[in-house]
């Protein structure tokens, strides 16, 4: 069974692989996939709940970029606060 931490062989040149270690881990996934939320809710025509879903993503990648995605870094501090 594989671990909570466990990650994906991915080329160097993949975009999600961030920290360039040559693998895409969870982490790096999930900031990919809020990013692309964020894009996608944020348009000229999000308005509501896209917008409030779009504002939500971006902050949550924001935190996930700052916190897990800098090479080097092990064991982060968590942040609760958006």
């Amino acid at each position: 069974a594989a671990s909570a931490g466990a990650s994906s062989t991915a080329s160097t040149d993949d975009p999600l692989d961030v920290n360039h270690d040559g693998t895409v881990s969870q982490i790096e996934r999930l900031a990919g996939q809020l990013q692309e939320l964020a894009k996608a809710g944020a348009g000229d025509g999000a308005q509501g709940v896209n917008a409030d879903i779009a504002a939500l993503a971006q902050k949550l990648y924001d935190q996930i970029s700052r916190n897990w995605l800098q090479p080097g870094s092990e064991a982060p501090g968590v942040s609760t606060t958006a």
